[in-house]
């Protein structure tokens, strides 16, 4: 237990401290700096259980075992916080490795102090203030940088913005793209009717559903308002067949919240949408002010899509010409009598696509 392959003096040159635990799972050693990190002070911690010393092992007991049987290399834990006495807050890396059976030691625990790095990640999130997190504990830097994007944004924007590909200046470039809308119909009605809190509920597993079906055909979701959502298709320039997938999101929606209805009780209100699609040529980047912008589609492409949802009905799906003549009769629809939308001088040619049964 005394001859281990490592110095005290190596690892706290790499910020490290240490302990072993026995077979039970119990402290049987332990360095005096790894109480003063984890304990607020120099404190005797043998025989403490590890799981009251760590509860964020509490539910890793399954790992735990593994790496003591010898059946996994290590576990880990990132981002583990603790108040240091003077009030600041250390973050803490804890990995658990295997130990020497013969000699008692069942687990060797490793703790590195990476508050450095974890000052430096809350400072960038804090900064991203589309992120809108100000409602999480600054502290809580087990939610990775990663994590809170793709909560926030849609997982194509995320990986470009991780991946350092997303422009961040105010401005964008100009693409072909298909901009789908689904709105729910007579919501102000429902809304006059129910508390606030219930018809956010049922407005939110709603739009679930709904994402879920447009994220399936790789549609990048820009924004939701209120009562609907704005899809966009090829808004990286990567979808050829973008105007197909749009319309196959938006059957594949219909009939999402066609079947996610019959699993809800009889008194549960039902939501509908109509959905209408465009295709055209859209400005996409950062659009806003310079603190405050969000990363979207602009343009009478956009417009009109919005124009032809506002008179969708319930459960339909209407299209513009231009997004009908790129589906090669890929789909079966029915032409409209043309509608005249403000800002058209023409009348605008509709289609409705027939959703066949799912």
């Amino acid at each position: 237990m005394k001859n281990l392959s490592f110095t005290q003096a190596a690892l706290a040159g790499l910020k490290t401290t240490y302990a072993l635990v026995d077979p039970q799972w119990h402290i049987l050693e332990h360095d005096p700096q790894f109480s003063a990190w984890l304990a607020d002070g120099p404190k005797n911690l043998v025989n403490l259980p590890l799981l009251d010393l760590l509860p964020e092992f509490v539910g890793q007991e399954d790992g735990l075992k593994s790496v003591q049987q010898g059946d996994e290399p290590f576990i880990r834990l990132d981002n583990v916080n603790r108040v240091t006495p003077e009030g600041a807050i250390r973050y803490l890396a804890l990995t658990i490795v295997p130990g020497q059976p013969e000699t008692g030691m069942a687990l060797v625990l490793l703790v590195t102090d990476v508050t450095e790095q974890g000052e430096y990640l809350q400072e960038l999130t804090q900064n991203r203030n589309e992120l809108r997190i100000v409602r999480r504990r600054l502290a809580e830097l087990s939610y990775q940088l990663d994590t809170l994007l793709r909560h926030y944004l849609s997982p194509k924007v995320a990986d470009a913005f991780l991946k350092g590909e997303l422009d961040l200046e105010l401005g964008g470039d100009l693409y072909e793209v298909s901009i789908l809308f689904a709105d729910v119909r007579d919501f102000t009605l429902l809304s006059e009717q129910l508390s606030p809190d219930r018809i956010v509920r049922i407005l939110n597993a709603y739009l679930n559903v709904v994402a879920q079906a447009v994220e399936e055909f790789d549609g990048t979701i820009t924004q939701f308002q209120g009562d609907n959502l704005i899809a966009v298709f090829n808004m990286s320039d990567d979808q050829p067949d973008h105007a197909l997938q749009a319309v196959k999101a938006a059957i594949t929606l219909q009939r999402a919240v066609a079947n996610y209805q019959t699993q809800q009780p009889p008194n549960e209100p039902r939501l509908h949408f109509g959905v209408g699609i465009n295709t055209g040529t859209a400005l996409i980047g950062n659009i806003g002010a310079h603190q405050r912008y969000s990363y979207t589609a602009v343009g009478d492409a956009v417009n009109l899509a919005a124009r032809i949802t506002s008179v969708a009905p319930a459960n339909k799906i209407w299209l513009s010409q231009a997004t009908y003549s790129q589906l090669k009769n890929a789909v079966v629809v029915e032409p409209l009598p043309p509608l005249t939308f403000k800002g058209k001088r023409q009348p605008t040619r509709l289609f409705q696509v027939q959703v066949p049964p799912s």
